[in-house]
């Protein structure tokens, strides 16, 4: 089994993403709102990219990137 499969099944997302996500959306809107550059994101060590699965909305380009897929 990979490395991100093991943690991918050891965290409740659902509940994680609930109390997270509104946190970031704000974040980010307000980033949004205050600057005028491009929508694009970076997301260094993305994980399982639950965050940016549901946040992919607010951006124009993303860029992931997660080696533990690799790892076995």
């Amino acid at each position: 089994m990979l490395l991100a499969e093991i943690y991918l099944h050891t965290i409740n997302w659902n509940k994680r993403l609930k109390r997270e996500i509104p946190f970031l959306s704000n974040i980010l809107s307000n980033v949004i709102n205050t600057y005028d550059t491009p929508r694009n994101i970076l997301d260094l060590g993305c994980g399982p990219a639950q965050y940016i699965n549901i946040l992919s909305n607010k951006f124009q380009m993303i860029i992931l990137s997660e080696l533990t897929f690799l790892i076995k």
